[in-house]
């Protein structure tokens, strides 16, 4: 049987082309070294070294040998290396998911960091809706994903990365160019707004909202997407709250926005992932993300009315 240990052996004696040069080189005696050379060309039945009396070079079977035993030796070298990194973290592939308007400057400034520090690791990104992202987490499709507060996380780990205001959105035929308006005055205005299932933690914040405005909502409708909820707005059925991120990112044709007054209502995303996950890369990526959140402490990501929060203090399930 070959071993590891034959294929060095002949690599560096073929090298040196001098029996006592390879075993100073392999920290061994001459004598086992040749003997070792010699069983290996046994087992294969074929001379790998031309030696009448001493090495005097290769047979034509050594050197077609020592160049697939170089090759061996160095995907085994590279094997170990890349199983090094794994167990450090520095190796793999990371699955995340997002939702199109969260930390919209964050995420794309934590994704070059990951990738400046860590550039052997393979990020696989996939859009989708919160509840969506986190059905994905629980099936193991995603690791991390970027999503509003989901409210109740169960069996997932949160931290919540910026806070931002929610704003009302109207069908521009009603908007009649307002730039703020006072939810407590719209007891009798119907809304649409994102399903639970869709956007647990938002529609949280949405009915929060109308609480402290003091007002019953008039729900006319109900969507499972943010996109859908402005079409809808869009299309007269009523009016929205929605992220400020929202207001910004998506200027959707009959839909004008407006700023909410008196108490200011705000929504938070950040990341999510499995509580029992151990993975080594999935704790650099978080701690990257973190960094990156701390750098910005305060700050607005994007947008006056989007800040950026500690996440270190930002558990909320």
């Amino acid at each position: 049987m070959i071993e590891l240990r034959h294929l060095r052996y002949f690599v560096v004696t073929a090298e040196e082309l001098h029996f006592g040069r390879a075993a100073k080189r392999l920290h061994m005696a001459q004598s086992p070294l040749s003997q070792q050379i010699r069983a290996l060309e046994r087992h294969l039945g074929v001379e790998l070294i031309d030696r009448p009396h001493s090495v005097d070079g290769l047979t034509d079977a050594g050197k077609v040998f020592l160049e697939a035993a170089r090759n061996i030796l160095a995907e085994v070298d590279q094997a170990v290396l890349q199983a090094r990194r794994a167990s450090r973290g520095e190796a793999g592939t990371l699955c995340v998911g997002y939702v199109p308007e969260v930390t919209v400057d964050l995420l794309p400034l934590g994704l070059k960091a990951f990738k400046d520090r860590y550039g052997e690791v393979e990020l696989d990104l996939t859009e989708g809706s919160t509840g969506d992202l986190l059905d994905g987490l629980r099936n193991r499709r995603l690791d991390l994903v970027f999503v509003r507060s989901p409210w109740y996380t169960g069996d997932l780990e949160y931290e919540h990365l910026v806070q931002e205001s929610l704003m009302l959105a109207m069908p521009a035929s009603a908007g009649s160019g307002e730039r703020s308006s006072a939810l407590a005055e719209m007891a009798d205005t119907p809304f649409v707004v994102p399903t639970h299932a869709a956007a647990r933690g938002l529609r949280i914040h949405i009915d929060a909202a109308f609480e402290a405005a003091g007002i019953e909502p008039r729900i006319a409708r109900e969507a499972s997407s943010l996109t859908a909820v402005l079409l809808l707005v869009a299309g007269g059925a009523g009016c929205a709250l929605v992220p400020a991120s929202v207001a910004h990112l998506y200027p959707v044709p009959g839909v004008d926005y407006a700023h909410l007054t008196g108490q200011p209502q705000v929504t938070t995303a950040g990341m999510a992932w499995r509580r029992s996950d151990r993975s080594l890369v999935l704790a650099n990526f978080r701690e990257v993300i973190r960094d990156t959140a701390r750098h910005h402490l305060g700050q607005p990501d994007v947008w006056p009315d989007r800040i950026v929060d500690d996440p270190e203090l930002s558990s909320q399930h």
